[in-house]
């Protein structure tokens, strides 16, 4: 199947503003009623705030989406929106509740604005092309299967005993106990070659063999992941293959837009589902856990994260980006633990545990404060802008699992963890080289995003 549409993300501007703001509204309900009295203890009950600090607000909520351009053939606009639900939105009302109490809350909205505006306007940039060879078809498929051969030895290296299935909702605390049990990431290599496989490859061989109508490889895909969390308990691994599965459906006749579409509607989904379960059913315990985990793990923490990171910069200074691998050869870092778990003991004061994070909390206030937001936000800008000069020619139904699952881990770590850690870079390399299968095919009558993107009719 062809890509046959000639954008990737396209959106009128009533529709884009419907989005945000409905969006924002729910999230707004959903602090008051239900996630204010959940984190009371970490000192984000209500605060009393004015009429002109909520309009602000909003107003800065709104901003960046109006720069974005209504019509984009550019791969990582997806994940753009993506971080917009996720992180942006999140910290904006969270910095809102919390500037009450806090002088620094209204100055670190503005400049969060502007440098997500900034990475809008990005996508105005246009994009030239990478032209690298393909591999064949034999030899893409061996390294993916290959990786996929080392997951698996380094699964059971540590034992059949350790392929446990855990609670998914006590997941976490399993996985550190089988760290500390069998070593299992303690292998050299082993923990990038499980993340590779989690985030990159077996979805590779699940878009594969649904592409193809191989169930060998689809197969393959879905065992990597199920090892991975019998072996881990990583909990990500398990929601990977349905996650790629349902992306991969939803847009092969739509060509990506309709993914953009779903990051809004899954979301007011999930905070309408909430706020119908604390006013009406008073939140029952069958779905409880699936609550906390979607609404709290991927749309308040990022938030909270952004004031978390803010104040332990105001009490603590900054690392100049010394957190990062070989910067620190350079610049001394400051701390005894891991950025982190750093911040993780500087709010709970005890060890084991670490603060969620993204680029703009870890790469951008604890690095430079204010400064390093827009430092952060134009790296970001330029790993995208790569990112699309090698993935342009990326069949739509590939693509759009592919970044839907970089962007919802992007919204949760380090920029630089995520481009080596959680594959990003792989990814880039996966998608440049691969062959033309997995490629939108330019055709005289109808030219694809890649043939508009080469003569700058599309942005």
């Amino acid at each position: 199947m062809t890509s046959r549409r000639r954008v990737f993300y396209t959106a009128t501007r009533r529709e884009t503003v419907l989005r945000v703001l409905c969006l924002a509204v729910l999230f707004h309900l959903v602090y008051v009623t239900y996630l204010s009295t959940l984190w009371e203890y970490l000192g984000f009950a209500l605060v009393p705030f004015s009429a002109w600090a909520m309009v602000y607000t909003y107003a800065l909520v709104l901003g960046p989406a109006l720069l974005a351009p209504l019509r984009s053939g550019r791969r990582t606009i997806l994940v753009f929106f993506v971080l917009y639900n996720l992180f942006y939105l999140p910290s904006e009302f969270c910095l809102l509740f919390t500037s009450g109490s806090w002088d620094r809350g209204p100055s670190i909205q503005l400049v969060l604005a502007v440098g997500f505006g900034l990475l809008a306007l990005s996508f105005r940039l246009p994009v030239r092309l990478v032209k690298v060879p393909p591999l064949g078809w034999r030899l893409f498929v061996g390294v993916l299967v290959t990786l996929c051969g080392l997951c698996v030895a380094f699964a059971l290296s540590g034992g059949l005993s350790n392929l446990t299935f855990s609670n998914f909702f006590d997941a976490s605390s399993s996985r550190r106990a089988k760290e500390e049990a069998s070593g299992i990431l303690g292998f050299f290599g082993s923990g990038y070659v499980f993340a590779w496989v989690t985030y990159v490859v077996a979805p590779l061989l699940i878009l594969i063999g649904l592409i193809r109508k191989r169930l060998l490889l689809l197969g393959l895909g879905c065992f990597a992941e199920v090892l991975i969390y019998a072996a881990t308990a990583a909990k990500f691994a398990l929601l990977t293959p349905p996650f790629v599965i349902l992306a991969w459906l939803s847009c092969r006749r739509d060509n990506g837009r309709v993914a953009v579409k779903y990051t809004y509607w899954t979301s007011g989904l999930l905070f309408s589902s909430t706020l119908i379960a604390n006013t009406l059913l008073g939140v029952p315990n069958a779905i409880e856990h699936v609550l906390s985990f979607f609404v709290m793990r991927y749309f308040g923490y990022q938030g909270v994260s952004t004031v978390f990171y803010a104040r332990f910069a105001e009490a603590n200074g900054y690392t100049y980006w010394s957190h990062v691998k070989g910067v620190a050869s350079y610049i001394q870092y400051p701390f005894d633990q891991a950025l982190p778990w750093a911040v993780a003991a500087f709010y709970w004061g005890f060890p084991g545990t670490s603060a969620p994070s993204h680029p703009w909390a870890q790469d951008g206030l604890v690095a430079a404060g204010l400064g390093g937001v827009l430092v952060i936000s134009c790296v970001v800008a330029a790993v995208f802008w790569v990112t699309d000069a090698l993935a342009a020619r990326v069949r739509t139904e590939i693509a759009v699992p592919l970044m839907l699952i970089q962007g919802v881990l992007l919204s949760e770590s380090s920029l630089f963890t995520q481009l080596l850690s959680n594959g990003w870079m792989l990814l880039c390399v996966f998608l440049s080289l691969s062959p033309t299968v997995l490629r939108a095919v330019t055709t005289k009558r109808q030219p694809t995003v890649v043939a508009e993107m080469q003569r700058g009719t599309i942005l």
